[in-house]
């Protein structure tokens, strides 16, 4: 495409970069909608036996059943962060039932030192973990699986 008159092209290359400058400021903006419920920061350890539960899940699931669980990966050292509406967003705020277990590895490999949760840790109905989550504050909660 060839312009011979430099206004056309100034005028093309204005509208260009408005179109693109208001793409990038509208996706800028938070990506959660409204009226979904308050959510705080979670973000904790999970021991096993007294030591960093190494690998696994873990997932706080809320008593008021509107809102959606927390959940996230357990790290190499026993450390978790959680994610429900956004990435790490936490948890919604009130009282949790949590659940961890260690979910096989896709690729067929097994964790080396095997690792086993107790079945009770597996289902809400079944769990003895209680969390509250508090409002306007980070929730430094320590897990302790037997």
């Amino acid at each position: 495409m060839r312009f011979t008159n430099d206004k056309v092209k100034h005028h093309l290359y204005a509208a260009v970069a408005t179109i693109a400058l208001t793409a990038v400021v509208a996706g800028c903006g938070s990506s959660r909608p409204d009226g979904l419920p308050e959510t705080a920061i979670v973000k904790g350890v999970v021991n096993l036996k007294g030591s960093p539960l190494n690998e696994g899940v873990v997932r706080f699931v809320p008593d008021d059943t509107s809102c959606n669980p927390g959940v996230g990966m357990i790290n190499p050292d026993g450390s978790f962060e959680l994610s429900t509406y956004d990435r790490l967003d936490g948890a919604t705020v009130g009282k949790h039932k949590v659940v961890i277990h260690v979910e096989p590895h896709l690729d067929g490999s097994k964790p080396d030192p095997p690792v086993q949760t107790p079945r009770k840790y597996h289902d809400i109905a079944t769990t003895p973990l209680e969390v509250e989550v508090k409002s306007g504050e980070t929730n430094e909660i320590v897990l302790d699986v037997e």
